[in-house]
């Protein structure tokens, strides 16, 4: 691993009060163009009432910019990407679902480390790392469900 290729972020987090609907229905909304340019489908799948938290939300917000642009480099062309969220009583899972090609368990055990990215991939890889750091600093975690094919 080269270790000159990521530090650990310093973010200042600013905690106030953050609507998770309104945060995912701009998100998508500024996706969406983009999506359709690559000639891709963006779902929508929540209530636009999903609960409150005490959260940094333009951090939240590069988080689902990083977990979308990754969905969409990597399902072809005519494809789908699903952006949900379902809420419990003790959780919010945010899902990012595509028709991409999947993952082998190989590249699932490196998406989080540094430069853990695909080969042949312009990415420097840090963005999911990015990510992890942002959803860990809010109590949060990332994780990969995938099959290869």
């Amino acid at each position: 691993m080269n270790s000159a290729c990521w530090s650990a972020p310093n973010y200042p987090f600013s905690w106030s009060p953050y609507r998770w609907g309104e945060l995912l229905d701009e998100t998508f909304r500024a996706h969406r163009r983009l999506f359709q340019k690559a000639d891709l489908t963006l779902l929508a799948d929540w209530l636009l009432a999903l609960s409150v938290v005490d959260a940094y939300g333009a951090r939240l917000r590069r988080v689902l910019d990083n977990l979308l642009d990754n969905a969409r480099r990597h399902t072809l062309v005519g494809g789908e990407v699903r952006l949900g969220a379902q809420a419990t009583d003790t959780e919010l899972r945010i899902q990012v679902q595509n028709t991409g090609p999947g993952l082998s368990p190989a590249q699932q055990a490196r998406l989080f480390e540094p430069c853990g990215h695909r080969e042949g991939s312009t990415s420097r890889g840090l963005g999911l790392l990015i990510s992890q750091a942002i959803a860990r600093a809010h109590g949060g975690r990332l994780e990969v469900a995938s099959a290869s094919g």
